[in-house]
């Protein structure tokens, strides 16, 4: 069990910054010694609910052969793009 992740959840509510999200996310995968962008991935995908599930199960298809899959870097940058704060929000 000493390499069980446990990390954050990203509900997309508004209330969250998606940079810190993965920030937090990226603390975790360093200490853990995790560099593989494809189990980053897994894992990042696993931190979504509600209305950031949502938006991900819209936005990534599973069923697509694996070299046209969302990389973790497309991922990445769209989730902060779909959900970054305003200025006047933070």
């Amino acid at each position: 069990m000493a390499n069980k992740i446990k990390l954050p959840v990203f509900h997309g509510n508004g209330f969250e910054d998606p940079e810190q999200h993965l920030f937090l996310c990226d603390v975790v995968w360093g200490s853990k010694q995790i560099q593989d962008d494809d189990v980053k991935k897994g894992h990042l995908m696993t931190t979504f609910s509600d209305r950031a599930l949502t938006w991900f199960m819209k936005y990534y298809d599973p069923s697509l052969p694996a070299g046209t899959l969302k990389t973790f870097v497309e991922i990445h940058t769209t989730l902060k793009n779909k959900f970054k704060k305003l200025k006047s929000e933070s």
